[in-house]
């Protein structure tokens, strides 16, 4: 384990390993900010590549730990920087999309019942009666546990119509208003319990054909939604999961090019594919936002933002190269 080290020596270690810090106590603060082992990720490119024979696949080692000449501190920073925007910017897509999904969710159940949360007869009997493994419970049973928790925790908050709701008819919550407290990871429990028609009409809400697909993005974007709540890292990182574009997937064709730099680049090695890189993930995103009835303009803020992506002459790095993008991707329908 490598031993601690203070700031001050931290900042001498990357001098001596050739990255230019013209200012110390500068750097020193962009420590304290960022932390020097989140910096190594975004100054991982900026090493120099070790000869093949000199590589260790075994065990990660393909770089060695002195900078490309002219590799500046401020390069790092900037990379760092620059997540932070598309972080940001992601949340609030993402956030969008969740309360349309808790929405469209909400709407068909309590077509057939303003409880039919809690009832497989308003649901997917046969999904829901199924025993996950190592399991005396099923899956519904499960989460109902999870709905009993986000009612208890409606009911400690005490929100105005939580109050009004218990005054007029009881304990229990209305579908449209206990989906507010679900957690997401629950929300996507319910959205894939639900009857097959009343999946198909909420995938269709938001342009997608196969209801199966669509709860493959949610979860997708589920877990995305994770990443950027804990500032993960997105640059140069394949991503959990692999979004997939399947032919006759979408309602419309706005996903048709991003399909096709899906399908092209599928040979690649795995961490390598577009379809595990941030890319595939918003453009999924900004599908389902501008298919929906409501439309949405979030398309505008992620490409202003991707737009900022710094560019350094010593290595020359692009979000077509380390991101996923595909080349013109500005020109693509989906970001227009």
């Amino acid at each position: 384990m490598k031993p601690y080290l203070d700031h001050d020596a931290l900042v001498a270690g990357l001098v001596a390993t050739g990255l230019s810090i013209p200012d110390r106590e500068q750097a020193k603060v962009q420590l304290q900010k960022y932390g020097y082992h989140r910096l190594s990720g975004y100054r991982y490119l900026y090493r120099v590549q070790l000869p093949p024979e000199q590589q260790d696949p075994s065990s990660r080692r393909f770089r060695s730990k002195e900078h490309v000449p002219g590799t500046s501190l401020g390069d790092v920073i900037d990379l760092a920087e620059f997540d932070v925007r598309l972080r940001c910017v992601l949340a609030s897509g993402i956030e969008d999309f969740e309360i349309r999904l808790r929405t469209a969710v909400a709407h068909v159940i309590a077509r057939r019942s303003e409880l039919g949360h809690l009832y497989v007869e308003h649901l997917d009997e046969k999904h829901c009666l199924k025993r996950p493994r190592n399991s005396s419970k099923t899956s519904h049973e499960i989460f109902l546990q999870q709905v009993n928790e986000a009612t208890a925790l409606a009911h400690r908050r005490n929100d105005d119509f939580v109050i009004h709701h218990r005054q007029m008819y009881g304990r229990d919550l209305s579908v449209w208003a206990v989906v507010e407290y679900l957690t997401f990871g629950s929300l996507i429990f319910l959205l894939d319990y639900l009857k097959a028609e009343d999946k198909r009409s909420v995938a269709n809400t938001f342009g997608a054909s196969h209801p199966a697909q669509f709860v493959k993005w949610v979860r997708a974007i589920g877990t995305l939604r994770n990443d950027v709540a804990h500032a993960v890292r997105l640059f140069n990182k394949p991503l959990k999961n692999e979004i997939a574009i399947p032919p006759r997937s979408c309602t419309n064709t706005l996903l048709t090019e991003t399909a096709s730099h899906l399908r092209v680049n599928s040979t690649l090695p795995e961490s390598r594919r577009p379809s595990k890189r941030i890319y595939s993930h918003s453009a999924v995103l900004s599908y389902l936002l501008r298919s929906h009835p409501a439309g949405s303009e979030w398309w505008k803020e992620f490409r202003d933002v991707s737009s900022t992506f710094p560019r350094h002459s010593a290595v020359p790095l692009s979000p077509e190269e380390n991101m996923g993008f595909p080349a013109g991707w500005k020109n693509d329908p989906l970001w227009n």
